[in-house]
């Protein structure tokens, strides 16, 4: 019975060893052009066929941190070190990942590197070779990685997204007054002209002289006749109609913000992205474009509000690339 639990026992220990001692490192490091500056590539082999890795180089924030343009890895930078997350690794199972250091001062110093891949849904954690700068500016890097280590697995904390209910915006009716219809004043009617009163003429006396003069008549005053006045009715300004409210369409047109492109999709690599960057899994969506899956997230009624949307997430969940896109 001791020699079964034995034998078993050493098969184990060769099976864990021979999968720690399966992946293996190495460092290419050559100097910047500024003082202290130095550009690192790390290149690891055997990760053929691994779902996701990530990569870890304890660097304090005192030593400045400089992304190289060959990297496109989604990084994370804090007080204690860089770390690098691999979504996707090559066929080939090589990858390489490059960064630049620029040194606080002329000091020794040694940063150890620590890269985590899972394969199989079972994780492993490796040490990696140091990083070594000497005082006098040489560059020093182990090529012997140290004894590998216990897995560590970091626990990531789950997001839990509240939904915040849609409230329906109410359109504000405005009523329009009723048109109010004008007063026309009565024009009084014209009185009629007065007659003046003709004086009776008045008799004269006979002279005693024999001779009569001839008193001429009297001649009947000229009464002229006022001009009949037309009656004055004032213009009642037109009552302009209010024309209906025209109801405005929507744009059939939706937007999206595009923030992966997968040549081998794996929703556990997938769902592990969206943790780590704070993304609400129901607001992704997957679609097959020839060879690759492509992910997008979430949806705008214009072309602004889809940038915005970009914006936020490059901003506030350390999204490096994304673009908008059109969802069709």
């Amino acid at each position: 019975m001791l020699r079964y639990i034995g034998v078993i026992i050493l098969t184990l220990v060769f099976v864990q060893g021979g999968f720690s001692q399966e992946v293996s490192g190495f460092h290419d490091i050559q100097p910047g052009s500024a003082p202290n500056e130095y550009n690192i590539k790390t290149t690891i082999k055997g990760l053929v066929g691994v779902d996701i890795a990530r990569i870890k180089y304890i660097i304090s924030n005192k030593h400045t941190y400089k992304a190289s343009p060959n990297n496109a890895l989604f990084s994370d930078r804090n007080e204690s070190y860089i770390k690098f997350y691999i979504m996707a690794v090559p066929a080939s199972g090589v990858l390489n990942v490059e960064l630049g250091i620029v040194l606080a001062d002329d000091a020794e110093h040694a940063f150890p590197v620590e890269f985590q891949y899972s394969k199989n849904e079972e994780k492993q954690t490796v040490n990696l070779p140091q990083v070594n700068f000497s005082g006098n500016g040489e560059i020093v890097a182990v090529l012997e990685a140290p004894e590998p280590v216990a897995p560590v697995e970091e626990e990531i904390p789950e997001v839990i997204v509240e939904e915040v209910p849609a409230v329906e915006e109410i359109p504000e009716v405005v009523e329009v007054p009723e048109p109010v219809e004008p007063v026309v004043e009565e024009t009084p009617e014209p009185s009629e002209p007065v007659a003046e009163e003709i004086p009776e003429p008045i008799e004269t006396p006979e002279p005693v002289a024999p001779v009569v003069e001839e008193v001429p008549e009297p001649v009947a005053p000229v009464i002229e006749e006022e001009p009949e006045s037309a009656p004055v009715v004032e213009e009642v300004p037109e009552v302009e109609e209010t024309p209906p409210p025209v109801e405005v369409s929507r744009v059939a047109v939706k937007y999206t913000v595009q923030i992966l492109s997968l040549a081998e999709f794996s929703q556990i690599r997938l769902n592990t992205y969206c943790r780590q960057h704070n993304l609400s899994i129901n607001d992704v969506k997957k679609k097959q474009v020839g060879e690759w899956m492509k992910i997008t997230y979430g949806e705008a009624n214009s072309i602004q509000e889809a940038t915005q949307l970009k914006e936020k997430l490059m901003r506030e969940n350390s999204i490096n690339e994304a673009f908008v896109t059109p969802i069709k």
